[in-house]
């Protein structure tokens, strides 16, 4: 609905603007057809022939006048307002596009925190994996020292006991 407006604006913006042209091209025409059909009154009654043609043209060039003022005050308007839409059409674009980057740069933000978050689920599952490990080899290397201690011990009874026994031969 909102792209029937904007279709429909200029079209209507330019068919005010070809009657505004119009009416200001042969204002002084319809003025006078008026007034010969008293459909426009001038209460004239009163003057005599000669000065009421004067009085009528006076008058048709006042009322010629301000119909071409109310006319150019009305184009002023309309060129105003068509300025104004022409600009917050403008505005509505770049706020449109600028919505579009920032939707594009949230989207790549929230891929950014998946793929974060995953690291740390895989940093924190093989920290778990590596310190259970660290643990068993750290008992591992105990027992392999209590072996390497007993064999310390056995290894120097045997030199004792060699040493005994070259003493008794």
């Amino acid at each position: 609905m909102v792209s029937k407006n904007s279709k429909r604006n200029p079209m209507l913006l330019f068919i005010l603007g070809a009657t505004f042209f119009g009416f200001t091209l042969y204002s002084g025409e319809i003025i006078a057809a008026l007034v010969k059909s008293n459909l426009l009154s001038l209460s004239l009654e009163q003057i005599s022939d000669n000065d009421k043609r004067r009085t009528t043209d006076m008058l048709v060039d006042q009322k010629l006048q301000e119909v071409n003022s109310n006319l150019q005050k009305t184009e002023n308007t309309l060129l105003r307002v068509n300025q104004e839409l022409t600009e917050s059409e403008l505005a509505k674009k770049k706020l449109l596009t600028e919505e579009a980057k920032l939707k594009a740069s949230v989207k790549k933000l929230k891929f950014e925190l998946v793929d974060q978050q995953n690291r740390k689920k895989l940093f924190d599952s093989n920290s778990e994996k590596i310190k259970t490990e660290l643990e068993l080899l750290r008992t591992k290397n105990r027992q392999l020292q209590d072996k390497v201690n007993n064999f310390d011990k056995v290894a120097s009874e045997k030199i004792k006991l060699e040493e005994a026994f070259k003493k008794l031969e």
